[in-house]
């Protein structure tokens, strides 16, 4: 598998913070070819952390556009008054897309060659959102139309 590890440095710089790196591979494997979200698992991937540090009530994952998908991650946190935090994340699928590419390869001192193209076809990034960026950070519980996917049964 291709690797860039000088633009992977200058994304977080550039960008949100990079959580990490995953497969398209893997990624591909959560079929998302609508718009509706789906469950996800956050085992196996860059935000596997997460669950090991709290209890994941539970997580979803849809497409924003053909270059971004989005995970929203929800936790239990009891000692908050609203117990439910969502954090979400950005997912690039795209990465020549993304449009601050040209800009961090050159920042990066390395430049969009073949090992820069088959790592774009081969990585998708995850970056963490700010919370309350556009969504709710703290809740008294699951949001209905959330909690159907999460056990699998959509509204």
């Amino acid at each position: 598998m291709a690797d860039a590890p000088r633009l992977k440095f200058r994304w977080t710089r550039e960008t949100r913070p990079l959580v990490g790196t995953m497969s398209r591979e893997a990624w591909n494997l959560l079929s998302l070819q609508d718009d509706r979200p789906v469950r996800f698992n956050v085992e196996n991937t860059p935000l596997a952390d997460i669950a090991r540090d709290s209890v994941v009530l539970g997580a979803i994952a849809f497409k924003v556009d053909d270059a971004t998908a989005r995970v929203a991650v929800f936790r239990n946190d009891p000692k908050d008054e609203k117990p439910v935090n969502q954090y979400q994340y950005d997912v690039c699928l795209n990465l020549p897309a993304h449009p601050r590419f040209d800009f961090m390869v050159v920042a990066a001192s390395t430049c969009a060659n073949e090992n820069m193209r088959i790592f774009g076809e081969e990585t998708v990034f995850f970056t963490k959102r700010r919370n309350n960026d556009g969504f709710e950070h703290h809740m008294y519980e699951l949001p209905s139309d959330v909690a159907a996917i999460i056990r699998g049964n959509r509204e």
